[in-house]
Order: C-alpha cells, then structure tokens, then sequence
C-alpha cells in the first residue's frame, strides 16, 4: 500500500483549478509544492492493493476522491503513510492512513526532509490544527521555523517524541475555540513532563489563523502574531 501511494503522488499533479483554491485560501505555490500536495480529476485513479480503502473510497466504476485535493502524511522515513482529502468545489473532508504503519508512525501534515532540517539547525516548530491555519502562519513566522499540522486540536505520545528528538521550543496555536483550547492545555501539560520548552499562543479576532487570513490576508496576520 506504501509503494502504491508513493507512486500516485509521484504521478500526481495538482490541477489548476484545485491550486487556485489553495492560493485563494492562503496557500504560497512553494509550500503548496513542498507539502507533496496532488489532486485527482473526474477519472477515476486505478485501484488500490488494499480493500479497505477501495471499500471506502470506490463505489461502483466512480471514485469518491474525484475533484479532491490531497495532501500526504510522511514518515520519518520519507514514505507516504497516509492522506487528507478535501473538495474543493464543496465541503468534504476525509483522511487515510496505512495500517498497522500509522499505528507506530507519527504523522504531520508539513514534515518532510526539509522541515527536519530546518529543526536540526535549530528552528522551532508551531503546531496547528489544520492545513489552511500552516498555510496562514506560513506568512509570518521565521523562514527558519517549521509549522506542523496535528490533523487534530490534540497531540498524542507520538508527536510528543517527534518534537522531543528534533526540537527544542515549540509554539503551541491550536484553534481559539473550545476543542482548541482544551486541546493546547493538555498538549503543553505533555511537554512540561518532557522538559520541553514550549509557549501557548493566544490571539484574536478570530477562531484560527486560516480564518484571520480568509478575513484580512497577510496584512493582518503579521498585526496579529508579529
């Protein structure tokens, strides 16, 4: 299943219309690019060796990943583990991951080899919900500095040691509203018991930076978090 996806996205490109929503939402076309980001049009992608995801995502001779941006999960070991699916003509999300590799594999939106790099120098690494919150952030913060999409307004054990192992300060801006808040507290509950230094970052108007951006674009970005 690996090598199957690995080779999709290597065939893969994003169509024009799918990078225009993603330029229109925030998205720079060099972070576009350097995220592995795809999409499928209305032909159906040939089958996977696997019956959970043809189960899932075909039925009958369509697929439901059509008219679909998708955006990899990569391992540590450079290999595709997974994805998130949009639409971009309606609202629709969904995720996969490979099984049982996910189970042991932390998995980010926005780590690749470059990202590694940049917190071996000694970048910091913000942590945000979603793609389109990186996508805003990306504007503003330190070209040395990594963002990190968690997927969800939680970390798990497994993030916790991707951070400890190639960072030293982490920025915690998960989403302002409930699930977001309760989501960082607990978050940065894990990383004092690692030791790791870290911040919880609060701003305003706004429910996350994706919102901040789809309201006032970069120029109220950089008044809000510079």
């Amino acid at each position: 299943m690996k090598k199957w996806l690995m080779d999709l996205f290597s065939r893969g490109s994003l169509l024009p219309e799918a990078e225009e929503y993603l330029l229109s939402r925030g998205g720079k076309r060099e972070t576009i690019e350097s995220l592995g980001i795809i999409s499928w049009d209305s032909v159906p992608p040939e089958k996977s060796p696997d019956p959970v995801f043809n189960e899932k995502y075909f039925v009958e001779s369509s697929c439901r990943l059509t008219e679909c941006i998708l955006t990899p999960y990569w391992s540590l070991k450079n290999e595709i583990i997974g994805f998130e699916a949009r639409k971009y003509k309606i609202k629709w999300i969904t995720d996969f991951r490979v099984s049982p590799d996910i189970d042991w594999c932390t998995f980010w939106i926005g780590s690749n080899q470059d990202s590694l790099e940049k917190l071996w120098r000694g970048g910091s690494a913000w942590i945000v919900e979603g793609l389109f919150d990186l996508f805003a952030l990306d504007w503003v913060i330190p070209t040395s500095d990594v963002i990190l999409v968690s997927v969800q307004a939680r970390l798990v054990t497994k993030h916790i040691e991707y951070l400890r192992r190639f960072t030293k300060f982490v920025h915690l801006c998960m989403d302002m509203d409930k699930p977001g808040r309760d989501g960082v507290y607990k978050a940065a509950r894990l990383l004092r018991e690692e030791s790791l230094q870290h911040r919880v970052v609060k701003y305003g108007p706004g429910k996350d930076p994706g919102e901040i951006w789809d309201r006032g674009g970069a120029e109220e970005l950089r008044e809000i978090f510079l």
